[in-house]
């Protein structure tokens, strides 16, 4: 019994006799390589020549096109759109000054019906002199039970056709 071995062994199952091979790593990584830079060589050549194209393209323009020059969008145009060179905080200032201007001073609203704007502050000592105009709703007497209408609901005789 000495000559036996005290392991266990299973004829079925079998294992891998060498590790994997690095030749076979290192051919299926130059392959990954060389696919690759050919990937990039396709895509380069592709963009220039639809560079190129586009420039051969951009020469024939329309000739209507061309006399009509630049056409600029409607009003109101986005800051920065060519014809709108202003930047947001010089046209706040603006804005803000221009709404500052209407409400200081004196000027029509609607010269034909007669309405005019006047400064606020005028406004305000012109409403303290004379008040709020009334609107009649506070003078109305309270109806009577009598005079309150209730509508009556329909038996279900009433409702047949």
């Amino acid at each position: 019994m000495s000559g036996e071995s005290s392991a266990a062994t299973n004829p079925s199952v079998s294992f891998e006799p060498q590790d994997v091979k690095a030749e076979t790593i290192f051919k299926y990584l130059v392959m990954l390589l060389l696919t690759v830079f050919a990937s990039m060589l396709i895509v380069w050549g592709l963009y220039r020549a639809l560079s190129a194209r586009d420039a051969r393209r951009a020469s024939y323009a329309f000739p209507l096109r061309q006399s009509a020059g630049r056409i600029l969008p409607p009003e109101p145009r986005l800051q920065g759109a060519p014809g709108h060179q202003i930047s947001p905080q010089d046209e706040l200032r603006q804005t803000r000054a221009e709404a500052e201007a209407a409400l200081s001073s004196y000027g029509w609203v609607d010269e034909k019906t007669g309405i005019a704007r006047i400064p606020i502050d005028e406004a305000m000592k012109l409403l303290a002199e004379r008040g709020l105009p009334s609107t009649g709703i506070g003078s109305r007497t309270k109806a009577s039970p009598d005079q309150t209408f209730m509508p009556q609901a329909k038996t279900s005789e009433e409702n047949r056709p």
